[in-house]
């Protein structure tokens, strides 16, 4: 099967370099990308270009009715001012200098009130941004699995977002990075990342990309997937019958019955020359 993009000529056999062209990426060594022809609209694409337009217009379109505009930023924002509030109350508990055990009390009722009000607001907000983030991604799958129709795509969307979780990376923990996984039931039934073969005898984990090209193969799904029909060919029109070469008489006209027969070059041109040897026979 061919590569979308390799980092060098050598990882493709010697026939199928010529089907590579050298893209230069700025910072980094160049790539060579598979050189596909775009028809019908159809081409191949960097799906994570998709993926972050699709989730970037959504984080502008969609408000919540309580909270008002919500993005990544905003809810990783609300979560470290919990940890604030946590690291007040703390500090209030520790010292507490000056207040007594009335004020001490009412000031850790007051203080747990907000923490509360807070923590609800913060888990609206990550819940929001975790709605909104796999829809965003199974619909760019989706659309790159084939199911390009718009109606297919919106009944297939809560299908395949079912499936999907979205979790903070825990390579950038606590900075509100999230990435969107892939979920399966364990043997002990436990939710855990799906793991699929990587085509190099080993394994790794599944996106979201890759369940919904398996939903295309399924036979509850697979009659919904846009097949790209090669264009159709016209039908050659029928050769015109060829017309029998008239005889003298009908080139001039003279034919028993019937309109004089049509104008032949090829006999005028014929009997010009029989009378141009004729008479060179007789002057020699």
């Amino acid at each position: 099967m061919l590569k979308a993009k390799i980092s060098k000529l050598e990882d493709v056999p010697e026939a199928q370099r010529a089907l590579y062209k050298k893209l230069e990426v700025e910072g980094g060594a160049a790539v060579f990308l598979l050189d596909v022809e775009k028809v019908d609209g159809y081409e191949l694409a960097d799906t994570q270009g998709l993926i972050n337009g699709l989730q970037s217009e959504r984080q502008k379109s969609h408000k919540l009715a309580k909270y008002g505009t919500i993005t990544p930023e905003e809810a990783s924002a609300a979560v470290t001012k919990v940890a604030e509030l946590t690291e007040e109350v703390a500090a209030l508990k520790k010292g507490g200098k000056g207040l007594d055990e009335r004020e001490r009390a009412e000031l850790k009722r007051v203080h747990g009130e907000e923490l509360k009000v807070e923590r609800e607001r913060s888990a609206a907000r990550l819940d929001e941004v975790r709605r909104l983030r796999k829809e965003v991604v199974a619909e760019a799958a989706l659309v790159s699995a084939g199911f390009r129709k718009t109606g297919i795509t919106k009944m297939m969307k809560p299908i395949l977002a079912a499936e999907m979780e979205v979790v903070e990376d825990d390579k950038v923990m606590g900075e509100g990075r999230f990435k969107t996984v892939v979920l399966g039931r364990n043997t002990d039934g436990t939710m855990v990342e799906r793991i699929v073969g990587d085509g190099k005898g080993g394994t790794r984990v599944m996106t979201p990309l890759d369940r919904a090209l398996e939903l295309a193969k399924e036979k509850d799904y697979s009659e919904y997937v846009s097949v790209d029909e090669p264009p159709k060919k016209e039908a050659a029109a029928p050769a015109a019958p060829r017309r029998a070469a008239p005889t003298p008489a009908q080139s001039n006209g003279q034919g028993q019955g019937g309109p004089p027969a049509p104008f032949n070059g090829a006999e005028v041109i014929r009997r010009a020359y029989e009378k141009k040897r004729a008479a060179a026979n007789s002057r020699s």
